[in-house]
């Protein structure tokens, strides 16, 4: 969302369509040239939820256009089944879940198109066609599908109806794939045509290979693959597959998602279905219809057979659906706002995945990820102009991902980013942090030449030492209440492991809140201290919504790599009172 999000800014009001995120023109993606049209709708709500609310309109507006269709093919009262059977579909709960595509916005064009179709009205259909090749360059080939599916039907300008679709289609489809995406991608050809190499390099190569050898489709079959189409067509209790027409239409996408050798394209999970579900649901309608004229009480088992199936899939993706509604559940949903909106709107911004969508609205905006992420082979460090800003979560996902996988490489990373001494922190919260590139008044670490004053507190495995924990002065301009600490370390060793600490808030025994903590951060985690070096950490301790009372945090240290605490537990490390 933040990608597509920060290319409708960009386009609405820099008339530029690049995007930092991805460093690419975003037409050198796919062929989403209905951003254009989208602008001054972009520029009246210039918000990055605009483009989910026109994503979710497509989607309801499909399923009154079908409602309307089947109305006329099944009755009202079925009509409003099938509404309800589209708006819950596992897959399209997927799809519209899954923040945003531009080809999450064809689904009402799919419905009217068919329907301009099947009334003949050519002058409609024509505007819709040049509509829909507007959203993602494999629509073209859809329109072309229903030039051929003329060909074999009776109707009025019958050869207006064949050739004007195939020749838009093949035409815009021959533009899009070997002309201007490759342009805007500074590329030979489509980025993605590796998905599909085995076939050939463009839409007719691969047509003519499985026109000359067919047996590989069957070849491609899979077990992932077949339980992908069961997975689409058995909430629908198999009914499309009675009705081959509007399954001929939407074949290119059918072929699309089969021939792809991604397993993202083989499964449900993402957008990918959300365009071809018209075409399953307009082919069961008019099975329906059809059972209808002929076998009544075929007919009504078929409707109770159809919600039945629905249900029993829409309760076995019921986990997978809410673990994808994926909301985080720390409380802290006001403390990122008050980051987010602490930083200028024409800054540079590098930030963590969480917060990028809302950042979005700005021309340069970069992912941590990208900081952070070890891949094999030379790498540079990512360096940001003086007076940027970083906003990070050190407890985010991906990060945390990354670090397990290879924590020496990915703290290297990090550190060649985050360099303590060019950095200045603006706010924190526990592991919630927004920097700015400028001399550094209040650091996250600092290596100290010598020892902060006070007696050891405790030792780590003979190789990390605690020498002190001091409450310091709140020096940030922070919107809420925090407990600024320092914590002042030793390294007695080179130190090859990492380690986090368990912060416990107590309140006269009683547990009131904790905190996870990698000593060192991601910046300069345990596992690249050396012999010798003395470290001070700052950490901010969230107080938020505590009553008057007197306070203490408890302390536990875990080697993280060796996943043992060797019972290194400190009570009432610091006490505190608030008034």
């Amino acid at each position: 969302m933040a990608f597509f999000s920060q290319v409708m800014w960009n386009l609405s009001f820099n008339g530029s369509p690049y995007s930092s995120l991805f460093d690419k023109n975003f037409l050198g993606n796919h062929s989403n040239f209905i951003a254009y049209l989208l602008i001054p709708v972009y520029r009246a709500l210039a918000h990055p939820m605009t483009l989910v609310v026109l994503k979710v309109i497509s989607y309801v507006s499909g399923s009154y256009v079908l409602y309307r269709f089947a109305k006329e093919r099944v009755g009202a009262v079925v009509g409003i089944v099938f509404l309800v059977l589209y708006l819950v579909y596992p897959p399209n709960l997927f799809g519209i879940i899954y923040e945003f595509d531009f080809e999450s916005l064809v689904p009402v064009f799919i419905f009217l198109l068919y329907i301009s179709y099947q009334k003949e009205k050519l002058t409609l259909f024509l505007i819709l066609a040049l509509l829909t090749v507007l959203i993602k360059e494999n629509m073209p080939l859809v329109i072309v599908c229903f030039g051929f599916a003329a060909l074999f039907s009776k109707r009025k300008q019958k050869w207006a109806w064949v050739l004007l679709p195939i020749a838009l289609g093949l035409c815009v489809s021959h533009l899009f794939f070997n002309v201007l995406i490759p342009h805007f991608a500074q590329s030979p050809t489509h980025p993605y045509s590796y998905l599909y190499s085995r076939f050939g390099r463009n839409p007719l190569q691969i047509l003519q290979t499985l026109l000359t050898h067919p047996g590989m489709i069957f070849e491609s079959l899979t077990a992932t693959k077949l339980n992908y189409f069961e997975e689409i067509l058995g909430p629908l209790a198999l009914t499309p597959l009675f009705s081959p027409l509007a399954l001929f239409l939407g074949s290119p996408l059918i072929l699309q998602r089969l021939l792809a050798n991604t397993p993202q394209q083989h499964t449900i999970y993402y957008q990918y279905v959300i365009s071809l579900a018209p075409f399953l649901f307009l082919s069961s309608v008019t099975t329906l219809a059809f059972i209808r004229r002929k076998y009544k009480i075929v007919y009504k088992v078929t409707i109770i057979l159809m919600v039945l199936s629905s249900l029993q899939y829409l309760y076995a993706h019921k986990d997978e659906l809410r673990a994808r509604i994926f909301l985080k559940e720390d409380g802290l949903h006001f403390i990122r706002w008050e980051m987010v909106e602490s930083i200028p709107s024409e800054a540079t911004v590098m930030s963590s995945f969480d917060f990028l969508a809302a950042l979005s609205q700005r021309r340069d905006l970069y992912a941590f990820y990208k900081a952070h992420h070890f891949a094999e082979g030379s790498w540079k460090p990512f360096v940001l102009p003086q007076g940027s800003y970083a906003l990070i979560d050190f407890d985010d996902s991906w990060l945390r991902a990354d670090f397990s996988a290879n924590p020496q490489k990915v703290a290297q990373k990090i550190h060649a980013f985050i360099d303590p001494n060019e950095w200045n922190v603006l706010k924190a919260y526990g592991e919630i942090v927004l920097l700015q590139k400028e001399y550094p008044r209040q650091r996250l670490l600092q290596i100290a030449e010598r020892p902060t004053i006070g007696k050891e507190i405790i030792t780590a495995d003979k190789q990390l030492k605690l020498l002190s924990v001091e409450k310091s002065e709140q020096t940030l301009s922070q919107d809420q209440p925090t407990l600024p600490l320092t914590f002042s370390w030793q390294a007695e060793e080179d130190i090859a492991d990492n380690y986090i600490m368990r912060i416990y808030l107590q309140q006269g025994g009683h547990l009131i809140a904790a905190r996870t903590h990698r000593i060192g951060y991601c910046v300069f985690p345990t596992s690249l201290w050396r012999k010798g070096q003395y470290i001070n950490e700052s950490y901010w301790f969230l107080l938020t919504g505590l009553l008057p009372g007197e306070y203490s945090l408890d302390v536990e240290l875990i080697n993280e790599d060796r996943n043992q605490n060797n019972q290194l537990f400190i009570n009432d490390l610091v006490k505190f009172k608030i008034e």
